[in-house]
């Protein structure tokens, strides 16, 4: 058995065939063209500038230690779940206080409306106060929209 394998082979080496074969397999595989990968930048992009002022950072730090202070009963310098829920509910009555106008414990429509209107104003202002800060103009004032309330029939 093995003298014929050798016989077959060598006949087969020995074929104009076979060395095509023998010279295909001692070359190397033809690689794929690929394009090549542009490299990474070496640079980050430059960060964009913060809006935020030192004097408003200060005020936000000042304000955090006054939570803090108030809120974080086990003094380990965060707010746990428990803490966080205190505060919340402190919020919460505070709103109520202020825009609970007929004392029923309950903000109704025109309540949380008003406190909206007061949002949307105080975010207007700050808007404002960094786009000054920036050097943009701010822009006009809109006249208020009108909602259109259908008549239920």
């Amino acid at each position: 058995m093995k003298a014929i394998l050798t016989l077959t082979l060598s006949l087969f080496m020995l074929s104009p065939l076979g060395t095509i074969v023998a010279r295909a397999a001692d070359e190397a595989p033809a690689k794929p063209a690929v394009p090549p990968v542009p490299a990474a930048p070496t640079t980050p992009p430059a960060a964009p500038a913060n809006p935020i002022s030192p004097e408003r950072r200060a005020e936000m730090a000042q304000r955090q230690a006054e939570m803090l202070k108030k809120y974080d009963k086990n003094g380990n310098g965060k707010l746990d779940q428990e803490e966080i829920v205190v505060m919340q509910k402190d919020r919460q009555d505070e709103l109520l206080k202020k825009y609970d106008k007929n004392g029923n414990g309950k903000m109704d429509d025109d309540e949380r409306e008003a406190y909206r209107g007061d949002m949307r104003k105080q975010r207007e202002e700050m808007l404002n106060q960094r786009r000054g800060q920036l050097g943009k103009p701010a822009p006009k004032p809109e006249a208020p929209k009108e909602e259109k309330k259908e008549d239920k029939k």
